[in-house]
């Protein structure tokens, strides 16, 4: 989980987990502001300052990428109750779906400049060692000091993650989970570091502030393309462990039984309501 996507990412679990819909609305600018201050303190003006953007920058994404969210979940729920989710057809959803987020974080590189530019220094160390801190906290979720741990680590979570959606797992389900999972390499380690890596190029970036147009572009790039800083061997494994995945779910979803769509199908349908109406909301 990458560090720079805070923002996005309590957009995400709000809308997901929402009260009324208009209610989470109209409260998403103090929430999201609220998330930022636990990376940096900011002054009275400056959150009253990234609240305008940020209000400009929800209302964008409420009438772009929210709909085409909502529309990509209702589909996916009407395919998988008829089970037909194909191999391509779940590449398809899956770029789709990664196209519009990635046009999210796109929208919001220029608020975020606007907000990175008026950091002092001290906001700057503040935040540099607040993603620091972060990063430190995702190593002991998500690797290990062994190999052995960062595997079960990993297994447990994807494991986890497959039931929260479609409930208890039965044998031959969890044979095709762990069967999929002993093929896939261990990145975690390598994931870690390359966040490292990803910070301090962040790092530079903040303490060199260019001008406003590279300023953003530069911002981009390191927020939409993060892949550009892999080397060539540790991308390979990456697509590598997706293409397993992607045969790992077709796999899945064959094998679901009546109770499984249904769960599935419910957590589908309250995504796709839940967008769709903060979409409409004003």
């Amino acid at each position: 989980m990458k560090a720079y996507k805070f923002f996005l990412l309590t957009l995400v679990f709000i809308v997901l987990s929402s009260c009324t819909t208009k209610f989470l609305y109209n409260q998403l600018d103090r929430l999201i502001i609220w998330r930022v201050d636990q990376f940096v303190n900011l002054t009275d003006g400056q959150k009253q300052q990234f609240k305008g953007d940020l209000r400009a920058y929800l209302d964008l994404a409420r009438k772009e990428q929210i709909p085409i969210l909502a529309y990509e979940a209702k589909k996916t729920s009407q395919l998988l109750e008829s089970k037909k989710l194909p191999l391509q057809s779940i590449q398809k959803i899956s770029g789709r779906v990664t196209n519009e987020i990635d046009n999210l974080i796109t929208s919001a590189v220029p608020l975020l400049v606007n907000l990175l530019s008026q950091l002092d220094p001290s906001q700057k160390l503040e935040l540099f060692e607040s993603l620091k801190n972060f990063r430190n906290k995702t190593y002991n979720i998500y690797s290990g000091e062994t190999a052995e741990e960062r595997v079960e680590k990993s297994n447990r979570m994807t494991f986890k993650t497959i039931e929260r959606f479609i409930g208890r797992l039965d044998q031959s389900q969890e044979i095709i989970i762990q069967d999929s999972l002993n093929k896939m390499a261990d990145t975690s380690e390598d994931w870690i570091a390359y966040q490292a890596v990803w910070q301090e190029n962040l790092f530079a970036l903040i303490d060199e502030r260019p001008m406003q147009k590279e300023y953003e572009l530069r911002l981009k790039q390191l927020l939409v393309n993060p892949s550009n800083l892999y080397s060539k061997e540790y991308q390979r494994r990456i697509d590598v462990n997706a293409g397993i995945m992607l045969q790992m779910t077709t796999s899945l979803i064959k094998s679901l039984n009546e109770k499984q769509i249904k769960k599935a199908k419910s957590k589908l349908n309250e995504y796709s309501t839940t967008l769709t109406r903060l979409a409409e909301s004003s």
